[in-house]
Order: structure tokens, then sequence, then C-alpha cells
């Protein structure tokens, strides 16, 4: 599959332009789908890309930050586990140890995901998305496309719920 898209670099994923196609399997016709924008993502994609690029740079700093922030203040929370993330704005730690924590405090009825996933909510007041969203059980996914005062904050949030 080939997708091609535009403004994932300005933060305008409401402006998505781009277009998508399958491949054709030996039983199939080619499957070809074009997305047409509407006029609107067509005028701010030519005003992404012809105006001035002077903001890129600040703010890819400012991601490169978080991000670094984010995978740290994970991986100092016992039961969790970050690696980097490839250039996306979310991290993805492996929570698996800190479920089965807290299952064996009967903090959860249940070892997974989900169940850790809306203890958060429900003790921390920081909502996450579970892994297995993703087909990835035992992972939550945060964003860190927020302020780095918002990231503290839940960081801290979820600190003190798993202690």
């Amino acid at each position: 599959m080939c997708v091609e898209g535009l403004f994932d670099d300005r933060l305008a994923h409401w402006l998505r332009g781009g277009a998508g196609s399958h491949p054709a399997r030996d039983d199939q016709r080619a499957v070809a789908v074009h997305l047409q924008p509407t006029s609107i993502s067509q005028v701010a994609a030519e005003a992404a890309l012809n105006g001035d690029q002077g903001c890129i740079t600040p703010m890819l700093d400012a991601f490169k930050g978080r991000h670094r922030y984010i995978v740290d203040a994970l991986n100092a929370i016992p039961g969790f586990k970050c690696v980097d993330s490839g250039g996306a704005f979310y991290a993805f730690p492996d929570v698996r140890d800190a479920i089965m924590n807290l299952l064996a405090r009967d903090v959860i009825e249940q070892p997974t995901d989900i169940a850790f996933s809306e203890y958060l909510l429900e003790s921390a007041d920081v909502a996450v998305v579970p892994g297995s969203a993703f087909g990835a059980e035992g992972y939550i996914r945060l964003s860190f496309a927020t302020s780095q005062a918002n990231l503290e904050k839940a960081l801290s949030r979820i600190a003190a719920a798993l202690a």
C-alpha cells in the first residue's frame, strides 16, 4: 500500500491531503483510492509549502525536547519500558510489569492494558490509549503533542497513581 500525505510536519492533520493505492492481488483488480481534499485544504497546502518555513525548526526542536522528556520520565516509572519513537509524536511504553504490579496489589481486576488505562483515567485523571487497540497488548500510547507543562503534570500523576 502506498499512501502519500501532506501536513504531518505542520501538525495540521485536519487538513489532510493525499492519495493512496493498493496493488492488485492475483484474483483482484487493482484498487486505487484518490482522496480529493477540500478547497480549503488545497489553499492551506499551497500556503504551507510556499509560505514562511521559519516555524518548522523551532517546532521540531520543541517536539524533540518533549520526546526526550516523556521517554526519560516513563522509563523512571517502575514497571515501564519505553524506547525512542521513530519520529512520531507518541510514546508507546511497555507497561506489562506495571500491570502485573497493580494486579498483585488488587488494584485492577484483569491483567490487561485496557484495565490499566481505565485505572489511569480514574485514579490519575490521565487518558492513554490501550496498546491492544493497535495489536500490542500490554502497551499504552501517550501523545506528546501538548505543552511541556501538561506532560509534566500527566507524568507526575501517573507516577503517583502507581506508587
